[in-house]
């Protein structure tokens, strides 16, 4: 059909008519229905698939706690350690090429041992040096100002022999600053 000042005009019918306000809705929608489906599913896994049991052998472990000019803090990370079930194999302590090394007391624990860097060659380095020296098959990470107040590590350890896929495991963190003035 074509109006009176040359300008065609096409009628649109069936789908096509439809087919725009569809998208709107679905735009619309979108957020709701893919929010509903990840909490869902955040649901089916906390009470379906985290309740597995911690059965067999736990695998052993180190902990690696690197440093730079903070070996007091090193000290009490590696002590907040004592109380963990089931206890590291071996705890390492890496002084990053401190200016000052690190005083060890005499009743320091057997597990924990000092590795020093001959210059400050940073975190990544520090942590790869030491996990060359780990004589176990998995490795803890701690910076040197964290105090560990979970006791049971036994449902991370868990993972990794109930799953061999597993790579990497994390826990709760809180954040706890000593000597800070914040």
């Amino acid at each position: 059909f074509q109006a009176e000042d040359g300008i065609r005009d096409y009628k649109v019918t069936g789908v096509q008519t439809c087919a725009l306000p569809i998208f709107w809705v679905f735009l619309d929608l979108f957020p709701i229905m893919a929010s509903l489906l990840w909490s869902l599913s955040a649901l089916y896994g906390l009470f379906f698939v985290r309740k597995k049991t911690t059965t067999g052998e736990l695998p052993e472990y180190s902990v690696v706690i690197p440093f730079y000019a903070e070996s007091g803090g090193a000290l009490r990370t590696a002590k907040s350690l004592e109380s963990v079930t089931p206890p590291p194999k071996e705890i390492i302590l890496v002084d990053d090429g401190s200016p000052t090394p690190c005083n060890l007391p005499a009743d320091l624990d057997p597990r924990i041992r000092v590795l020093r860097l001959p210059q400050n060659m940073g975190k990544a380095a520090a942590v790869q040096t030491a996990t060359d020296e780990v004589t176990t098959p998995i490795v803890a990470c701690l910076d040197a100002d964290t105090i560990v107040m979970t006791t049971d590590w036994r449902p991370m350890l868990s993972r990794f022999s109930t799953n061999p896929g597993v790579g990497a495991v994390t826990g709760d963190r809180k954040s706890t600053r000593l000597n800070s003035s914040h």
